[in-house]
C-alpha cells in the first residue's frame, strides 16, 4: 500500500510560482499577494540556511532606490491619488526579484512549466465555454463565435478582463511549452489539441503582435520538426518553400486579406482580418502619435520628469482634443519612455 508523501518544499516554491503569473487572470490582488508570500518565502530560508550570507545589497539598494523617486515624485504629482495608485501597483514589481533569493537548482523546472500551461489553459477553455454558453443564451448561430466575438468583447469573458494583448502573450507562452513537450516523450495527440485550442483563442483575440508571433512561432517548431526528421535537402526545400509563399503573400496581403474577409463575411472591425488591412493601409498610426506625445512630455521635463501619475494628463495636453486617443487618456505604450 502507498503511503502519502509529504509535498517537499521544492515542490510548494515550484507550484506557487508557476501559478502567480496566471492569478494575474483572475485577480491582480491575489497575484500580488502571491510575490509578497514567495519573497518573503525565499528571504527567510536563505537566511535561515545561512545565516551568514546577505541579500546581494545592489539590487537591494536599487530597488529601494526606484521606489524613493516614486515617492518623491509624488510631491510634486497634480494627480497624487493617481500616483499613489501607480506606486502601489508597481510595488510588488519591486518585490519581485526577492523571490530569486532562493537557490535556483531547487526550482522543478518541468514542474513549473506544466503548471503555467495548464493554467493557462484552464482559463482559456472558461473563456471559450463562457463564450459558447453567451452564444446559447443569445440563441446565436456557432458562426457568430468566428465572425463577431472578438478582440475586447471576447476578453470580457475572461474571469478578470485585461487588454487582448496580454493575455495573448499568455497564450503564446503556452504554445512555445506545448512544442517543447511535444519534443519530448509524452501525450502528442494532448499536445497537438492544445496547441490548436491556443491559436483558436488567439484568432478570437485579434492581437496583430500576438498573431505575427504565433505563426513565427509555428513556423519556427515546423522547420525544427522537419530539420528532425529528413535529410538536409528537403530542409532547404521546405525552407524555401516557405519563404517564397510568405513573400508572395506579402506582396498581394491587401488582395488576400480582402478575400478572406469577404470568403468569410466577417463585418466586425476587431476582427484580426479587418485589423491587418488597416495596419497594412495607414500602419500603426496610435502608438506613434503616443511616443511623440511622451517624447514631447520629456523634453518639456527633462531632469525631474512629471509627477508619478501626471503622464497621460501631461500628454493629453498634446492631443487633439475630440480624438480617440484624447477620449480614453492612453499611456506612453512604451516602458522606457513611461
Amino acid at each position: 500500500m502507498k503511503t502519502f508523501e509529504k509535498p517537499t518544499s521544492s515542490f510548494i516554491f515550484t507550484v506557487l510560482l508557476g501559478i502567480t503569473p496566471i492569478s494575474l487572470l483572475l485577480s491582480p490582488g491575489l497575484c500580488s499577494v502571491l510575490i509578497i508570500l514567495l519573497a518573503a518565502y525565499s528571504i527567510f530560508t536563505r537566511l535561515e540556511n545561512n545565516k551568514r550570507e546577505n541579500l546581494n545589497r545592489i539590487v537591494v539598494l536599487s530597488l529601494v532606490f526606484y521606489l524613493v523617486l516614486h515617492v518623491v515624485s509624488l510631491s510634486y504629482s497634480n494627480h497624487v491619488d493617481k500616483g499613489f495608485s501607480l506606486i502601489i501597483r508597481r510595488l510588488p514589481l519591486l518585490i519581485f526579484p526577492f523571490i530569486f533569493f532562493r537557490k535556483l537548482d531547487k526550482i522543478n523546472y518541468h514542474l513549473l512549466l506544466e503548471v503555467f500551461l495548464y493554467g493557462v489553459a484552464l482559463i482559456s477553455f472558461f473563456t471559450f465555454g463562457n463564450a459558447l454558453y453567451r452564444i446559447y443564451l443569445n440563441d446565436e448561430p456557432l458562426g457568430t463565435l468566428f465572425r463577431h466575438y472578438h478582440r475586447f468583447f471576447y476578453v470580457s469573458l475572461l474571469p478578470y478582463e485585461i487588454h487582448p494583448t496580454y493575455i495573448g502573450l499568455f497564450l503564446v507562452i503556452a504554445m512555445a511549452i506545448v512544442l517543447y513537450f511535444q519534443s519530448l516523450k509524452g501525450n502528442k495527440i494532448l499536445h497537438v489539441l492544445l496547441f490548436l485550442f491556443f491559436v483558436l483563442n488567439i484568432y478570437l483575440l485579434s492581437s496583430q503582435m500576438t498573431s505575427f508571433i504565433c505563426l513565427v512561432l509555428g513556423f519556427v517548431f515546423f522547420l525544427k520538426w522537419v530539420w528532425n526528421r529528413s535529410n538536409k535537402r528537403i530542409f532547404v526545400g521546405v525552407f524555401l518553400s516557405g519563404t517564397l509563399s510568405a513573400a508572395i503573400l506579402y506582396i498581394n496581403r491587401i488582395s488576400v486579406v480582402n478575400f478572406l474577409i469577404d470568403k468569410l463575411e466577417i463585418n466586425n472591425s476587431g476582427n484580426i482580418l479587418h485589423r491587418t488591412l488597416h495596419f497594412i493601409e495607414n500602419g500603426d498610426i496610435t502608438r506613434r502619435k503616443n511616443w511623440i506625445s511622451a517624447l514631447n512630455v520629456i523634453e518639456n521635463n527633462i531632469f525631474f520628469g512629471v509627477g508619478v501619475g501626471d503622464g497621460a494628463y501631461e500628454m493629453q495636453k498634446i492631443w487633439e482634443s475630440g480624438t480617440w486617443i484624447h477620449d480614453t487618456l492612453l499611456n506612453a505604450h512604451n516602458q522606457y519612455l513611461e
